[in-house]
């Protein structure tokens, strides 16, 4: 702001929270300035709130983070993201601010309609995870399946076509539970050398396989500990 001079750190990722972030600092000075008050003066304060702001629930909320059999750091993060664009601008944060971490994405789309309407872009917006888990869409009380075409598995199918061997199809969210499992419990390397990021993303419930996995990794890790 024009109001003082300084800088600000974030320590949630992604572009657009920066733009929030910046337009957040803006407003306050403009509030502070409405009551006579100096916001070079508050610049410290405004300062340790950015730092200290993890995000909001579903926003990019880390939500665990443990280790695999072999070490290697495992970062679990659900994310509301249900729209394409949501999607390309939130991984392309994680892609920049999680460097040296293989990114294993899990989507449930919402809604039948926006699926069927958003079909291609929805298949296309994956580019910066590592390996994609589709399942079944996640319906709206306010719409019949019956009265669409559109289905998790024909927009897994579309998806294949550009991400071919990276992206996986399990219609219901805990029939992955097997294989993602040994996917985070495989040792990263040197591809990969600060571990495993995986997000949970969507407005559907497959939040619910992070928080499963989180626990199983957990387990595993005090059990080897004793």
């Amino acid at each position: 702001p024009d109001s003082f001079k300084g800088s600000f750190k974030l320590y949630v990722p992604g572009l657009h929270l920066v733009k929030n972030a910046c337009a957040a600092v803006a407003l306050n000075c403009e509030l502070l300035k409405t009551h006579g008050l100096n916001p070079a003066e508050y610049a410290e304060k405004m300062a340790e709130g950015a730092a200290e702001f993890k995000g909001g629930r579903r926003r990019s909320e880390v939500t665990g983070i443990t280790e695999n059999v072999h070490g290697d750091s495992v970062v679990f993060i659900d994310d509301y993201g249900h729209h394409p664009t949501a999607i390309r601008t939130t991984l392309a944060g994680y892609r920049e601010f999680y460097k040296g971490r293989k990114i294993i994405v899990d989507f449930m789309s919402h809604t039948y309609s926006r699926t069927a309407s958003l079909f291609d872009e929805f298949a296309f917006s994956f580019d910066e995870a590592d390996e994609i888990i589709f399942h079944k869409i996640y319906s709206s009380a306010r719409e019949n399946a019956d009265d669409f075409s559109v289905t998790g598995e024909k927009l897994y199918e579309r998806a294949k076509e550009k991400y071919h061997e990276k992206i996986h199809y399990f219609n219901e969210i805990m029939d992955s539970a097997d294989f993602l499992e040994q996917e985070l419990n495989q040792k990263a390397g040197e591809k990969y050398p600060e571990g495993y990021l995986f997000v949970t993303m969507g407005a559907g419930d497959n939040w619910k396989i992070g928080r499963s996995l989180f626990d199983l990794l957990q387990k595993k890790k005090h059990s080897d500990c004793h």
